[in-house]
């Protein structure tokens, strides 16, 4: 899973202008760097631990969970400890980079909030 995910990250880098005419109403940033998110029910101690070693190319590993509330089915999304902060502050960069202020952690939070309160109640009938 980690080694499709960094083929993917290749992919993006070296094609980042085709996306954004592939996906014309998408906002895409070709300038930025991708960022890397994997979902799964569980990660392996392996994989999170080798996920830490790649430093600012580390996925940010999101964990699902299927539950049942009241009769209703849905899926919980857990970021995974310890990876949900940015990638540390490349030499020469601004101070307060990876203050928690930094729009990319805020990012990450956001999405993963927003996962977390989409409901998938269809997917279980």
């Amino acid at each position: 899973m980690l080694l499709q995910a960094l083929e993917a990250y290749g992919w993006c880098r070296e094609n980042g202008a085709l996306l954004g005419r592939l996906l014309p109403g998408a906002r895409i940033d070709a300038t930025a760097p991708p960022r890397l998110f994997l979902l799964a029910p569980r990660f392996s101690d392996s994989l999170r631990r080798t996920a830490r070693y790649l430093g600012a190319l580390a996925p940010v590993l999101v964990e699902c969970r299927c539950l049942e509330v009241n009769g209703v089915r849905g899926i919980c999304f857990e970021p995974v400890e310890g990876n949900v902060e940015a990638p540390p502050a490349e030499p020469g960069a601004p101070e307060g980079a990876g203050d928690p202020d930094d729009p990319v952690r805020a990012r990450v939070r956001g999405l993963v909030s927003h996962l977390e309160r989409l409901s998938f109640r269809e997917a279980f009938r």
